[in-house]
């Protein structure tokens, strides 16, 4: 009666693969007998691994599934027992080939092959000759090469280093190299300021701007605070179209305090003139010149053209 699932076979079955291929793999570097299991020396030749594979497999079942048969090529390896199982082992498939796996074949021996042709295993696992296509050629002497303009920024490591001697010079209408220069003050027309000598200029230029928009335009303009002219100087006021060199200028003289004079904040009239204010003597205001008032004697004599009465 059948109790084994093909789960449990499978699942042995892939386990048993496994270490068969390691142990075959562990012996491609070492020594190893082989013998001959025909009676003409090289016509059926078994190795040492050839048997150490098939008792590996044979343990294997037998510790799983011990009432299983099995037939082993390489001798008689069970007992013959009645079962609905029988496995059927042949440990290397090709002795001959895994004895020979390091041998050499003559390139006289292959098929000739069309010149500037490579061989590659096809989409069923065949060996093909096939011409080189895409970005890259190849010539019958094995010179490959690439083709021009197929190099784009992802096929360059982020690593590389092309000498500037192999990039051609560059100028303001074609991309190139240009030489680094350190200094602020270059006036070179073929070379490129370095990062540190753009942030000098920069910095200076910055540093002007501040200045210049400090600065009150020769053309005239607003000034939000006081205009201080120090040490005694004058501000000199000139029309150089009308008097030539000719100017009227304002100047302080020496001082124990601060003076500030107020200008009248209207026009005048005809024959007014500036008058300190009586209240505030440092606000200046309009009033009629009493030296020139019709209606006033002055000083120096004149004519009264009406009656004079003295009172007191």
């Amino acid at each position: 009666m059948r109790t084994e699932s093909l789960s449990d076979i499978k699942d042995l079955l892939i386990e048993v693969i496994d270490d068969s291929l390691n142990l075959i793999k562990k012996s491609e570097n070492i020594d190893y007998k082989i013998e001959d299991k025909n009676i003409i020396a090289g016509d059926n030749p078994v190795t040492e691994i050839d048997l150490k594979t098939q008792n590996l497999i044979i343990s294997k079942i037998h510790s799983k599934f011990p009432k299983h048969a099995i037939l082993g090529e390489e001798g008689e390896s069970s007992k013959i027992v009645k079962s609905d199982y029988l496995w059927i082992i042949d440990p290397i498939d090709g002795t001959k080939n895994f004895i020979n796996a390091s041998a050499a074949i003559a390139l006289s021996k292959l098929q000739n092959v069309t010149a500037a042709q490579i061989i590659v295993g096809n989409g069923s696992n065949v060996p093909t000759a096939v011409a080189v296509t895409g970005d890259i050629s190849i010539n019958n002497a094995g010179l490959t090469a690439i083709a021009a303009g197929v190099i784009v920024d992802a096929d360059i490591s982020g690593s590389a280093a092309i000498t500037g001697s192999k990039i051609a010079t560059g100028t303001t209408s074609a991309v190139g190299v240009l030489q680094l220069t350190d200094r602020a003050a270059s006036t070179s027309a073929t070379t490129a300021a370095t990062p540190a000598a753009v942030k000098i200029a920069k910095d200076a230029a910055d540093a002007a701007a501040t200045t210049a928009n400090a600065a009150l335009p020769k053309a005239g303009g607003t000034m939000t605070d006081h205009l201080i002219i120090d040490n005694g100087k004058e501000l000199r006021l000139s029309e150089a179209d009308g008097d030539g060199a000719n100017y009227t200028g304002l100047k302080a003289q020496a001082q124990s305090g601060d003076i500030t004079l107020t200008l009248p904040a209207v026009a005048p009239t005809a024959n007014q003139v500036l008058k300190a204010d009586a209240s505030t003597p440092t606000t200046f205001t309009w009033a009629a010149d009493s030296a020139t008032d019709a209606t006033k004697m002055p000083l120096a004599g004149g004519t009264f053209t009406g009656d004079v009465t003295f009172t007191g």
